[in-house]
């Protein structure tokens, strides 16, 4: 895992603005529908567990976008090779269902008919499935049954629907505003990542734009073995590790494959210098690019680097 830096406010390429552009559209339109479901349901008989009814091409849509543009053909999580047809379209904050561990956890909100307190098990990020903080590109292996799949560990309770008084709404800085209600005025669902983050204290590190206490840089190192193991005995890297199967033997076999990979282009490039005029942009453009997270199993590669050189390589 290595983390990703993304913001969509940045592209200048037409095509790209074009599909950002158009999928935000579609991604909102659903979102809406989402919420619109969910609030149908909870004034109605409730005979059965809420099912959200989700428009899977929008997010899948987005997902093979990402693996093209912001995680080169790997998995977010693991940095397997994977191409479009197989990955999955993961979602950080689960969709549909929520675990943390083997435990559903509980919300309660009080009901905007009646303002009698209703306690369910969550119903999962349901206002969030497309949201593009909350899509990665997945191999099958990190979003299965053996993988993350539903899991989302806290340290704080999982967020819900909550009221909000117009005081407290004002406290919550612009850029975390949340979604209203599409029924009830004073009614919110949190989606800004580091709003969310701040509430709930994830125990699971996420690679797209993390913040830096959260980084999967700075918290996992990668043994010259493949193995990987929490930096200063992150609680958080060690959960991540965990849920992920990240010390899995195919894949520290994977890693120590793509750190000699690593080794032998970087001396071959170094072999190529001419010591009269050393050109060092050839160099620089290949530590670059793995610093950026284009090649599969990046992280543990510039480990090496990190070993051998004592230097870390800015993400680009």
């Amino acid at each position: 895992m290595i983390g990703v830096a993304f913001d969509p406010a940045k592209l200048v390429d037409p095509d790209q603005l074009k599909f950002w552009s158009a999928w935000q559209v579609k991604a909102r339109k659903a979102t809406v529908s989402a919420i619109t479901q969910f609030e149908d349901w909870l004034v109605g008989p409730r005979d059965k567990p809420f099912q959200l009814n989700f428009q899977s091409p929008i997010w899948k849509e987005l997902k093979d976008w990402l693996l093209e543009n912001v995680f080169p053909d790997k998995c977010a999580y693991c940095e397997r090779t994977i191409s479009g047809y197989y990955g999955d379209a993961e979602h950080f904050r689960p969709k549909g269902a929520v675990k943390n561990g083997q435990a559903i956890p509980e919300c309660q909100i009080d009901h905007p008919i009646d303002g009698h307190i209703l306690a369910m098990q969550h119903p999962g990020y349901f206002w969030l499935a497309y949201d593009w903080r909350n899509l990665l590109p997945s191999c099958v292996y990190c979003n299965s049954g053996n993988g993350k799949n539903e899991q989302f560990p806290t340290a704080n309770p999982h967020v819900f629907v909550e009221r909000l008084t117009p005081a407290q709404l004002q406290a919550i800085p612009q850029h975390c505003q949340p979604l209203a209600s599409i029924r009830w005025p004073g009614r919110f669902y949190y989606h800004a990542p580091e709003y969310l983050n701040e509430r709930e204290k994830p125990l699971i590190l996420c690679p797209l734009n993390p913040i830096p206490a959260y980084d999967p840089r700075k918290l996992l190192r990668f043994h010259l073995t493949g193995k990987v193991v929490p930096k200063e005995g992150s609680p958080e890297a060690e959960m991540t590790i965990k849920v992920f199967g990240l010390n899995d033997k195919k894949l520290c076999e994977l890693r120590q494959k793509a750190q000699e990979s690593f080794r032998l282009k970087y001396f071959d490039l170094l072999r190529e210098l001419d010591p009269d005029n050393p050109d060092q942009a050839k160099v620089q453009k290949f530590i670059d690019d793995y610093a950026a997270g284009k090649y599969p199993f990046s992280a543990a590669a510039l480990e090496y680097y990190r070993v051998f050189y004592r230097a870390v390589p800015k993400p680009a």
